[in-house]
């Protein structure tokens, strides 16, 4: 009963330094996509890596 990782993935939304740092990144609610963490921290918030991950579930 495995799905389609692409039906049931979950898109990326996190900048590279939240999911560096293992925080929220709020960065698809604010302006100009810049997330609080990386505000507070004087960092850029850059988006690069894009596309879905798949949750643990489908493969087994």
């Amino acid at each position: 009963m495995s799905k389609d990782p692409s039906a049931t993935g979950r898109r990326i939304q996190a900048c590279d330094e939240c999911r560096r740092r293992k925080v929220r990144c709020d960065s698809s609610n604010m302006p100009h996509n810049r997330c609080t963490p990386c505000t507070s921290s004087g960092t850029e918030c850059i988006h690069t890596k894009s596309g879905l991950v798949s949750c643990c579930r489908c493969f087994q």
